[in-house]
C-alpha cells in the first residue's frame, strides 16, 4: 500500500483511492489519551463538497456513494483530523469517534504489503457497511442526479449492482478522501469484438476479400471466419475472467467442429482450451454453437489488458442455403466477466455476417420461342485454371451445386436451373442434342456479384453476367434467366433429277442382255 506503511497515531490521510492508487494514514488521533475509546460525537462544522459525476461517462451507470468516516481536513498537514463514524460505517456508531480497534485494523492495512488493488480493497471493505443505503446515488441518465453535496469525509464510490449489461463493465471500488470537489470519473474497461468472413473467387486468386462482413460462396464449399475478442483496459483488476463466445448461424450453414481458440498469431500464437455446447437459434432450424472457457486468468495466464483473443472456424455452406439477397447470415456475441468486485456478467451486442450464393436458370426454346424438350447440359466453372464440372464442386454429394429440370407449363424437361453458385467464370455445354435440332456451343460468361462488404446488415446489391451472356439478374431471388437456342435441321434442296426411273430401266436392260447372251451362248455351243 503507497505511502501507508504504519499508523503513527490513526488520522487518515488524504489520499485517493482510484483503480490502482489507495489509503494512507496519518498521525493525529480521535483515541483520548487513556487509550480507551472516545465515543463522544465530534462537534467539528462540517466542511461540504461537491462530488458530480464526469461529463464522459457514460449515461448508463449509476455511482452509489458510502460514507465510512467523517473528518475535517487540514489543509497545512494534509491529514483528515477528528475521524468519526459516517452512515456507513460497518462498527461504531454514526457520529461517534473511530475506536482504538478499528485504528489497530487500520494499522495493520497500512502495514502490510498486498499482491495488487483487489486484496486491498477486500482489506478495507470491512470497514463499511454496502448492504446500507448509500448516501447518495448519482446517475447521468436524463432524469438521473447528476452531483451531491457532501461532508469532508472518507467515502467509497461504486456502480449499483445490476445495472449494467452491455460492453462496459464495473469500476473497481474507488476508496477516497473527501476533501475538495470530486469528479466521478470511470475506470472501467470496455471490451471490443468483431466477427468477419473471408471471401474467395475460385475463378481468380486475386479476387480475394479478408475479414469482411459478407461473402457469396458455392453449395458445398468451406467458408472460413474470423472472430476476435479484445479484453478491457482494466484486466488486470479480475480474479477470475469467464468468457462465453456465441455463434448462432443460419440452417443454411453447418459447422465443421474445427473452432480453435488462440492468442497471437494463428502460426505461433498460444491455444486456449474451451469446452464447446449447443443452445436454441433464432433461425429456424439453425443451431447456437457456445464456446465457454471458465477462467480466462488460469487458461491464458499471459493474457493482459487489451489482448486480443481469436477464434477461427469454418462452416460448409449446404444444400438448405438460401439464394439471393436474403442471404445466409450468422451472428456472434460474447458473454463476460465485467465486474472486478465480484459476480458480474456483460455481454456484447451480435454481430452479423451473411453469406450469400446464386442460381443460373437456361430456358431451353426453338427457333419460334417455344419450349423444347429432349436437351440436358453440363455447367462448368473455372477453378484454378481449369473447368470443373459445377455437380463435382468440393466432392461432396448433395451439399454441392445442384441441377434441376423444371416443368414449364404442360412441357417438360425444358428448363435448367444450377442452384448454389458463386460469383466466377462458367461455361455451359450441351450434352444433349434434342432430335432434328442442331447443337449449340458452349458458351462461357461470368457471373458478376455486388455486395456490402463493410456493414451491420451487409446486402446483396446486384448480380450481373458478362462475356457470353450478358444480362442484369433478379437480386432478390439472386438469379438470372438465358434463353438456349437450338434451330432445326435443314434437308438440302436438290434439282434436274429424274428420279429412280432411270435405276429401273438400266436394271432390266441388263437382265435381258443377259439372258439373250445366254441363249446366244447355249445355241453356239450346242452346235
Amino acid at each position: 500500500m503507497k505511502g501507508f506503511k504504519k499508523l503513527l497515531t490513526g488520522i487518515l490521510a488524504a489520499t485517493l483511492i482510484m483503480g490502482s492508487s489507495m489509503t494512507a494514514f496519518a498521525d493525529e488521533t480521535p483515541i483520548n489519551n487513556s487509550g480507551t475509546e472516545n465515543t463522544e460525537t465530534t462537534t467539528t462544522t462540517p466542511v461540504s463538497h461537491t462530488v458530480s459525476i464526469s461529463k464522459t461517462a457514460a449515461k448508463k451507470h449509476q455511482y452509489e456513494i458510502y460514507q465510512i468516516f467523517t473528518g475535517r481536513y487540514d489543509s497545512t498537514s494534509k491529514q483528515l483530523a477528528d475521524l468519526a463514524y459516517g452512515t456507513n460505517a460497518k462498527t461504531g456508531t454514526t457520529g461517534a469517534k473511530i475506536s482504538q480497534a478499528d485504528a489497530k485494523s487500520l494499522s495493520d492495512i497500512a502495514g502490510t504489503t498486498y499482491a495488487d488493488d483487489q486484496a486491498k480493497i477486500t482489506a478495507l471493505k470491512q470497514f463499511v457497511k454496502l448492504d446500507s443505503e448509500p448516501v447518495a446515488v448519482l446517475s447521468n441518465a436524463d432524469d438521473g442526479q447528476t452531483s451531491v453535496s457532501l461532508v469532508e469525509g472518507y467515502y467509497i464510490i461504486k456502480d449499483k449492482d445490476n445495472t449494467l449489461t452491455g460492453e462496459e463493465g464495473y469500476t473497481l471500488y474507488v476508496f477516497t478522501v473527501l476533501n475538495e470537489d470530486y469528479e466521478i470519473t470511470p475506470k472501467n474497461g470496455t471490451v471490443e469484438h468483431e466477427k468477419h468472413v473471408d471471401d474467395q473467387n475460385d475463378s481468380d486468386a486475386d479476387d480475394h476479400s479478408e475479414l469482411k462482413d459478407s461473402a457469396d460462396y458455392d453449395f458445398g464449399d468451406s467458408v472460413p471466419y474470423t472472430l476476435t475478442f479484445k479484453l478491457p483496459a482494466d484486466y488486470a483488476n479480475y480474479k477470475s475472467y469467464t468468457v462465453e463466445f456465441y455463434d448462432d448461424m443460419s440452417a443454411g450453414l453447418t459447422y465443421n467442429g474445427d473452432a480453435k481458440i488462440y492468442y497471437g498469431t494463428e502460426v505461433d500464437g498460444t491455444a486456449i482450451s474451451f469446452s464447446a455446447s449447443g443452445e436454441k437459434s433464432k433461425y429456424d432450424d439453425g443451431v447456437v454453437y457456445k464456446a465457454t472457457v471458465e477462467n480466462l486468468k488460469t487458461a491464458a495466464p499471459s493474457l493482459t489488458a487489451e489482448s486480443v483473443v481469436t477464434i477461427k472456424y469454418t462452416a460448409t455452406l449446404n444444400e438448405n442455403a438460401v439464394l439471393g439477397s436474403a442471404g445466409n447470415p450468422n451472428q456472434y456475441k460474447v458473454k463476460f466477466s465485467n465486474n472486478p468486485n465480484g459476480e458480474g456478467t456483460g455481454e456484447t451486442p451480435w454481430d452479423k455476417n451473411i453469406v450469400f450464393t446464386y442460381q443460373a436458370i437456361f430456358n431451353k426454346i426453338d427457333g419460334d420461342n417455344k419450349p423444347l424438350t429432349g436437351a440436358d447440359f453440363k455447367l462448368y466453372k473455372k477453378v484454378n485454371g481449369e473447368w470443373v464440372d459445377v455437380t463435382t464442386l468440393n466432392g461432396q454429394g448433395n451439399t454441392n451445386p445442384t441441377k434441376t429440370v423444371s416443368d414449364n407449363g404442360d412441357v417438360k424437361d425444358s428448363v435448367f436451373a444450377f442452384k448454389g453458385l458463386d460469383a466466377g467464370e462458367y461455361k455451359i455445354e450441351e450434352t444433349k442434342v434434342p432430335t432434328g435440332f442442331n447443337a449449340i456451343n458452349p458458351i462461357e460468361f461470368k457471373i458478376n456479384a455486388e455486395h456490402e462488404l463493410e456493414s451491420d446488415d451487409p446486402k446483396l446489391t446486384g448480380i450481373t453476367t458478362s462475356g457470353g451472356i450478358s444480362i442484369t439478374g433478379d437480386t432478390a431471388e439472386g438469379s438470372f434467366s438465358y434463353d438456349v437456342v437450338n434451330e432445326s435441321g435443314v434437308v438440302l434442296p436438290s434439282t434436274g433429277g429424274i428420279g429412280t426411273t432411270i435405276f429401273y430401266i438400266v436394271g432390266g436392260l441388263l437382265i435381258v442382255a443377259a439372258a439373250v447372251f445366254f441363249v446366244v451362248r447355249r445355241k453356239s455351243d450346242a452346235e
